[in-house]
């Protein structure tokens, strides 16, 4: 992997980790999970457009940029997080540029080896 490809790999999960910080500020703000959550404790008036401010402009366009940022990276887990537990690999899982798109690594991975091992093929692969 060359200088130029590390370089936007850090600067694109930088990236990723501040929108993800700021979704969080946002979340927990208002006691939300979604654009939508916030929209409707608008709509039923329980908040209102002057306490929230730009803040639903802010979470919608936030969530945009991370979808844009997230289609640029690849992602190698090993948390065993059940919602993943069909994948043969499991609890090794690969995230195919989208948090929802997930299989089996697309190298070989093998639970004997070490992590290690399999992250040097994850590089390999990227």
């Amino acid at each position: 992997m060359n200088e130029t490809k590390k370089a936007k790999i850090i600067l694109s999960v930088e990236k990723l980790r501040l929108i993800e910080s700021e979704l969080f500020r946002l979340t927990s703000k208002y006691g939300v999970k979604t654009v939508g959550e916030l929209d409707s404790l608008v709509a039923k008036g329980k908040l209102s457009e002057d306490i929230i401010g730009d803040d639903l402009f802010v979470f919608d366009n936030l969530l945009s940029e991370k979808e844009k940022v997230e289609r640029e990276l690849y992602r190698l887990d090993n948390t065993p997080d059940r919602k993943w537990a069909k994948v043969a690999t499991f609890p090794i899982h690969f995230h195919n540029k989208t948090y929802d798109a997930v299989g089996g690594a697309p190298f070989s991975v093998d639970q004997r080896v070490s992590l290690e091992s399999v992250f040097r093929r994850f590089l390999s692969f990227v």
